[in-house]
């Protein structure tokens, strides 16, 4: 493979720091390759540079340059044809992505010929939470967190359709409204149940939290759920344990008597992700709470609350359990619906029965898990192609 010209796919946009000969760096140029898989991502390349060479060694970071950077995560390219790009021989190569799987930082399975394949880690989907599912707390780990924290809470929002979506706490969603229909994307039960493997792993923001503020949030940590293909990789790689559809039900009942707010995919098929959120620790509530990008530009949130200002009596438990501070008190509990996730953690805390849920529209997420990210492929094609006509 000529140096340069790497397997990436579509929306990947070159990220290129000025005057810099990329060949004599393999950091580096591995840094300015996986810069384009995660946009926006890091404001100084150089900090994405320091990151990988806690983690990898020149050999490795030389492999990972000749794995396509593929639109639809934990989609698998054979090694084969990653071979046929590579700067070093299979017989080399191969092993060396065998380590790097082994350890979690690529993922690998059987595809569908029968012959093994890779996928890079993408942003969400294993970078940079690989580095703290495990729950490690060493010293190269908080090396790594000293670099990362400040690009922790993100300062600027995502394309659309978003990744994730916030999902409600299982008794809110029967209190939706009655004209409106639940559907089983729509209730963490249901996803949990239909999964055919689970993983639970450590909650990487709030071991990154601690890392980098001396001191824990105090939520539950190992909450931090995979289902199927997920599920597998994190297994394979130690960084998650495997657990019954029953032990997961109870780890999502723990979450939400913790107060904690579930998210998935953005999609009706395919979930691979349940994270269970905190406005303290985690990247996407925290940034929200905090005001840093509106909620619409982080994740996608189908829900509302309503308040019933006849049975309100104004006693303020909702503003106390709110993750966000959307809610505050007048003569009634008023909601902020810029910012509401539509959690419904408030509703487990009235006891007058005053809050419902609502639907903010008809939009539904994408149909698949595959369709998801082809969409959101498209959006950053539209940003390529207005970055190359300035």
């Amino acid at each position: 493979m000529k140096r340069g010209n790497y397997p990436h796919t579509l929306h990947l946009i070159w990220i290129k720091p000025g005057g810099e000969n990329l060949s004599k760096n393999v950091y580096l140029e591995l840094a300015s390759y996986l810069s384009m898989v995660y946009l926006g991502w890091l404001s100084n390349i150089e900090d994405l540079v320091k990151l990988l060479q806690l983690s990898f060694t020149p050999e490795e970071a030389r492999a990972l340059l000749s794995v396509p950077a593929k639109p639809v995560p934990v989609e698998l390219t054979s090694i084969s044809e990653i071979a046929a790009t590579a700067s070093m021989p299979e017989k080399e190569l191969e092993p060396i992505l065998d380590r790097l799987a082994e350890r979690g930082f690529l993922y690998t399975g059987e595809m569908e010929n029968g012959e093994k394949g890779y996928a890079l880690l993408r942003r969400g989907y294993g970078f940079t939470q690989a580095w703290f599912w495990a729950g490690k707390r060493d010293a190269l780990t908080k090396k790594f967190v000293d670099i990362y924290w400040k690009y922790h809470f993100p300062d600027k929002g995502d394309v659309s359709p978003q990744n994730f979506r916030y999902i409600p706490i299982n008794i809110s969603i029967e209190s939706l409204q009655p004209e409106q229909a639940i559907y089983p994307h729509e209730m963490i039960v249901e996803i949990v149940r239909k999964a055919r493997k689970i993983a639970v792993a450590h909650c990487a923001c709030r071991v990154r939290y601690e890392l980098a503020n001396g001191e824990h949030c105090g939520h539950p940590e190992e909450v931090c759920i995979k289902f199927n293909e997920l599920a597998e990789q994190l297994i394979r790689a130690g960084l998650a344990r495997e657990v019954s559809k029953e032990e997961a039900l109870d780890i999502i009942r723990k979450t939400e008597e913790a107060g904690l707010v579930h998210f998935t995919d953005n999609t009706q098929e395919g979930i691979l992700h349940n994270c269970n959120c905190c406005g303290c620790a985690c990247w996407n509530l925290g940034a929200i709470k905090r005001r840093m990008v509106p909620r619409d530009q982080i994740i996608a949130t189908y829900f509302l609350r309503e308040t019933d200002e006849e049975l309100c009596t104004a006693c303020g438990s909702c503003v106390d359990i709110c993750p966000v501070d959307a809610v505050s008190l007048d003569d009634i509990a008023v909601v902020d619906e810029d910012w509401c996730v539509g959690c419904g953690l408030c509703i487990a805390q009235c006891s007058s029965e005053a809050i419902t849920l609502k639907r903010r529209s008809d939009a539904v997420p994408p149909e698949t898990f595959e369709s998801l990210h082809r969409e959101r492929e498209r959006a950053y094609e539209a940003i390529r192609v207005r970055t190359r006509e300035r």
